[in-house]
């Protein structure tokens, strides 16, 4: 970047490089440069939805993850933190439907488990409501 102009997919990068260090506030910020170059990128948004679920304000989160989808319907990351979100509000139906949106584009079988864990935990609460 000190070369000369930033470049989309390095301040991505680096945002997610900051997401998975821990490190929330440069995350945001970096996500934020990449946005003010491109307010179309799906993948920024989703960072900014996923570091407002980390600092526990999920309301925060649910405009940057629709926005997220609405530029990128496919976008999985987007969807299973926008399930995260819903989960967080007490919104299963809505948790339900974009983990199970997530799952259908996840890309590896990782992400896939973490995503059927949060299902089963959704419809596992679902099913007790119904017994009760």
């Amino acid at each position: 970047m000190a070369l000369g102009e930033p470049q989309l997919s390095t301040l991505l990068n680096m945002a997610i490089a900051y997401y998975e260090a821990e490190q929330p506030d440069k995350a945001k910020e970096m996500a934020s440069q990449a946005l003010r170059l491109d307010p179309n990128l799906a993948p920024a948004h989703t960072l900014l939805g996923a570091v407002a679920l980390e600092a526990r304000q999920p309301e925060k989160a649910l405009p940057h993850l629709h926005h997220a989808i609405s530029l990128d319907a496919g976008y999985g990351q987007a969807h299973f933190y926008l399930g995260l979100a819903y989960k967080s509000l007490d919104r299963s139906a809505e948790a339900i439907a974009s983990f199970e949106q997530a799952l259908v584009n996840a890309g590896d079988e990782v992400t896939r488990v973490r995503i059927r864990r949060h299902l089963g935990e959704l419809y596992e609460a679902q099913d007790q409501g119904r017994a009760d």
